[in-house]
């Protein structure tokens, strides 16, 4: 047992003996306090509460889990030595860490759109993501990097930040914590840049019948591994090819699934009951942005376009859930002071608010309607 810096080919056969790495370690905690703090912020915020938020935890700790055995021993220590070992540490990274990652960060209030500046056309977003993507990998596949970087420990950690980051890049425009990312449609397009680029350094090793890197060539053998340099080369080249278009299929599923279950929640009908007690209307005026963000809700899930409602729509659908939460709370606290809890409201008592295009009471109406309804009831 001896605990190193980071995974690098020695000079002694490798072993199955169990190696410490303090720089993986110390990468695993920078990430898990960066989460940590992230989420903590987001519950300091005075923002609406996330339906999503327990899944989005789970997911970051597996995250948290993946990168670290993706980084440390064996499959890290094994990288060093072994292509494909190296192929299946690039797929874990680009694949799953870093979009189980992203998706584990608590969500952010939606951005304004950045207007240009100087009028210059600004690039989309994606277009410099899937390039910086792209250049990592096919850079870091190149015979003069793996020669120059692999042999030491900074060199094969410089490897492996750059496999990462760049999975990052690749995954932010679908994954963005902003609102603003990609359309579904646009997504599943875009993602067939990590489906298709892999494949080039894969088929250089599936089709060569010599050693593509000289250090892999000469790397220490791995004890009871029978298996031949250019054995191991056409696994990873194998790797590359059929494990990457399964993880990239699974990926175009869950989007896939996201879609359709979002068109099926705004499928809406023509109008929208809301309770027409008297009572219950003036405690939504008590609780912060709640005509507002129903409105909102109506005005999107009520539009014909299928653009204007889009992913939109469920963020919106989160808010009314956040607002029942809040409702709850309300009257919690009223049964709490001893005021007698609202009777149920019945079928009968309920309201149609019209769809988008119709005339609507302003929220100023409805606030004297409310009031004045009390007074009568008062009066009763």
């Amino acid at each position: 047992m001896s605990i190193g810096w980071w995974p690098a080919a020695g000079s002694a056969p490798w072993t199955w003996a169990w190696h410490g790495y303090l720089g993986v370690w110390l990468l695993v905690a920078g990430v898990a306090g960066f989460v940590a703090l992230e989420w903590r912020r987001a519950s300091m915020a005075a923002s609406l509460p996330d339906p999503r938020a327990a899944q989005r935890k789970w997911c970051a700790l597996a995250g948290l889990l993946l990168l670290w055995l993706a980084f440390d021993w064996p499959m890290g220590s094994l990288s060093a030595v072994l292509l494909s070992a190296a192929a299946l540490q690039y797929l874990v990274l680009s694949l799953v860490v870093a979009p189980l990652l992203l998706y584990g960060l608590p969500r952010l209030p939606e951005a304004p759109v950045a207007a240009s500046i100087g009028g210059l056309w600004r690039p989309p977003i994606q277009l410099l993501t899937g390039a910086a993507f792209a250049a990592v990998l096919l850079g870091s596949s190149s015979t003069f990097a793996v020669e120059f970087l692999r042999p030491s420990q900074a060199g094969s950690m410089l490897i492996g930040l750059l496999w990462l980051a760049a999975a990052v890049a690749l995954w932010w425009p679908v994954l963005r914590r902003d609102g603003r990312q990609l359309r579904y449609m646009a997504a599943v397009a875009y993602l067939f840049v990590p489906f298709i680029l892999p494949k080039v350094p894969g088929l250089v090793y599936i089709v060569a019948d010599y050693a593509v890197y000289d250090v892999y060539a000469e790397a220490p053998r791995v004890a009871g591994l029978t298996m031949s340099v250019t054995g191991d080369q056409k696994l990873a080249g194998a790797i590359l090819w059929s494990a990457g278009t399964v993880l990239v299929f699974v990926s175009l599923g869950l989007l896939f699934a996201a879609w359709y279950r979002d068109e099926r929640r705004g499928a809406q009908p023509a109008s929208l009951q809301v309770p027409a007690d008297p009572e219950l209307v003036a405690e939504l005026f008590t609780i912060p942005g709640a005509w507002t963000a129903l409105e909102r809700v109506i005005v999107r899930l009520l539009s014909p376009d299928p653009a204007a409602r889009g992913p939109g729509a469920a963020q919106l659908a989160d808010e009314l859930q956040g607002i029942a939460a809040r409702a709850k709370g309300s009257t919690r606290a009223r049964a709490a002071s001893g005021r007698a809890p609202r009777a149920r409201t019945s079928d009968a008592d309920m309201v149609d608010l019209p769809a988008k295009g119709k005339s609507t009471r302003s929220t100023s109406s409805r606030r004297k309607s409310g009031s004045s309804s009390e007074r009568t009831r008062k009066r009763d």
